[in-house]
């Protein structure tokens, strides 16, 4: 589950029931920036305790493991976070446990158990990032404050990172005078 995502995104291609190749390859920007594309569309279904959840996701067969997007889920039903465990519940519906929290990451459960990603994907998901994705992450949060809330294990830092500016930041200091 990614609550950053923009989109369902799934890169196995026989968790499709069916698959449409985009006319197109569309870009993807991963958390880091980096692009990656996506290649088709189709629907995905994921049997759940008492029903199954049908949505729409995008084929990307370059990550790593899949990702739910929180907000398109909550786009047509009501998610909840409780007690590391991720409910869900439609309009008709009863709430269903969809994810639990495994190692600071939500896996998602199919049936009575949890689907958990592969060693590799665990690795990616939880590799330490920079101290610039966090200020990016935080609305571009002053190096003070970031470093004031952000323990130094939660980061990678270089020499040079206090004192280098964002482009955004510099942007955002410009002032435009009226008369």
């Amino acid at each position: 589950m990614d609550s950053g995502a923009s989109h369902h995104l799934f890169c196995d291609r026989l968790a499709f029931s069916s698959l449409k190749r985009l006319a197109k390859p569309t870009t993807v920007f991963l958390g880091d920036n980096s692009p990656i594309f996506a290649t088709g569309y189709g629907e995905i279904t994921i049997p759940l305790a008492e029903s199954n959840l049908k949505f729409q996701a995008l084929y990307v067969p370059e990550l790593t493991y899949s990702l739910l997007s929180v907000r398109c889920l909550s786009v047509e039903n009501k998610i909840s976070f409780q007690n590391g465990v991720c409910l869900i519940q439609r309009e008709d519906s009863e709430q269903e446990k969809l994810a639990s929290l495994h190692g600071g990451l939500y896996h998602v459960t199919v049936g009575a158990k949890s689907v958990r990603a592969s060693p590799s994907a665990t690795a990616l998901a939880t590799s330490v990032p920079s101290f610039s994705l966090w200020h990016q992450r935080l609305a571009h949060l002053s190096n003070k404050s970031l470093s004031a809330l952000i323990p130094k294990e939660a980061y990678q830092r270089d020499e040079n990172t206090q004192e280098s500016l964002c482009q955004v930041c510099i942007k955002a200091k410009h002032t435009r005078k009226f008369d």
